[in-house]
């Protein structure tokens, strides 16, 4: 299976070099902090592959050759040149290393990366998804809540502030970060409605991609409300990925694989449903290490107690079965004596003179 998958990246990185040779030799041009390894990429493929057949031992070097990763995200509108060692979208890349992630995580992809590199077309494509998400806003056709996302967007496009890294003691989610206090945590219902909302925005925000993967959103986001509000219609209700998938009818790899945002967002509602606790006073621990301590003796009374019980039961049953044996012993005496009574005691008789 892992041959199969293998197979299956390199004939995808191989389409993607062979379009972005196409491109550059039919004169486009290339910006973006890694321009230059995009175009040294295209120019190492198109020397080395072009024109040969294309097996499983050229894919595998295909795969295996850092210099040559390059994946297109039409949803950014963009061309990532990967390195594990730069990716933003890498949480771990200053322990980037064989264990690492050797593919982009384009649910993270962040603007400012190094590791991004735009074509004309992908730039005009941009241009022209910002001009649409302006028109919508302008329009002002969208029912509320859709017209404050449709506004939102705007700014997404053209700004990305430099990403952040979580403070200690913080969940990372969805690429932000929540410490809310314990009296702002959401309720199910706050959960749910939540859940709906960004689900709808990733569709709306979605609305260029494939139709199957606006259907898959969808899906995924009517399953955690189900979840979240208690009411399950295909799973067992459980907070947990795999009750999520069967809820939503996919597949797990959907949620583990392809929508990790979605997956992180499941996970930091499910947590921020438990509100923390918050800090006892020095009398409130003195309280509750009392009724501990009174707890334990009580259970330790009960112990004895059922101790001495059952002992009691064993002692009865004991005198039970000796009283029963002296009623048999006493009832055969009396038979005894019923029978002695009968006989005639022939030494009393008197002899005659």
């Amino acid at each position: 299976m892992l041959e199969v998958l293998d197979q299956e990246k390199g004939l995808a990185l191989a389409e993607t070099l062979t379009e972005a040779s196409e491109r550059l030799a039919a004169g486009e041009q290339v910006s973006g902090p890694a321009a230059d390894r995009y175009r040294a990429a295209a120019a190492e493929f198109s020397d080395r592959y072009t024109g040969t057949y294309l097996g499983k031992r050229e894919l595998r070097a295909l795969v295996a050759n850092p210099r040559l990763q390059v994946y297109e995200d039409p949803k950014a509108f963009l061309t990532c040149n990967h390195d594990a060692f730069t990716a933003l979208c890498n949480p771990d890349r200053d322990r980037a290393g064989d264990s690492g992630r050797n593919t982009p995580d384009h649910s993270r992809c962040h603007p400012a990366c190094a590791n991004i590199s735009r074509t004309d077309s992908q730039i005009t494509a941009l241009r022209t998804e910002v001009a649409r998400i302006d028109a919508a806003a302008d329009a002002g056709l969208d029912p509320y809540p859709s017209r404050p996302r449709t506004a939102a967007q705007e700014p997404t496009h053209r700004h990305h502030p430099p990403p952040r890294r979580p403070a200690a003691g913080r969940h990372r989610t969805c690429g932000a970060t929540m410490n809310g206090p314990a009296a702002a945590a959401p309720g199910p219902r706050d959960s749910a409605a939540l859940a709906q909302l960004v689900g709808e925005a990733l569709a709306h925000a979605q609305g260029y991609a494939a139709t199957e993967d606006a259907a898959e959103i969808r899906a995924i986001t009517d399953a955690m409300v189900r979840l979240l509000i208690g009411a399950p219609l295909h799973s067992d209700g459980k907070l947990t990925v795999v009750s999520l998938a069967a809820e939503a009818g996919l597949r797990r790899n959907k949620l583990t694989h392809k929508h990790t945002g979605l997956k992180d967002l499941f996970y930091a509602l499910v947590k921020a449903r438990t509100p923390v606790p918050e800090t006892l006073s020095d009398s409130a621990r003195a309280r509750a290490a009392k009724q501990q301590q009174d707890l334990a003796r009580v259970r330790a009374e009960r112990d004895d107690l059922r101790g001495q019980a059952q002992l009691l039961a064993r002692i009865v049953h004991v005198l039970e079965i000796e009283n029963s044996k002296l009623k048999e012993t006493n009832a055969a005496l009396e038979q005894q004596v019923v029978a002695h009574a009968s006989v005639p005691d022939l030494t009393r008789r008197r002899r005659r003179p």
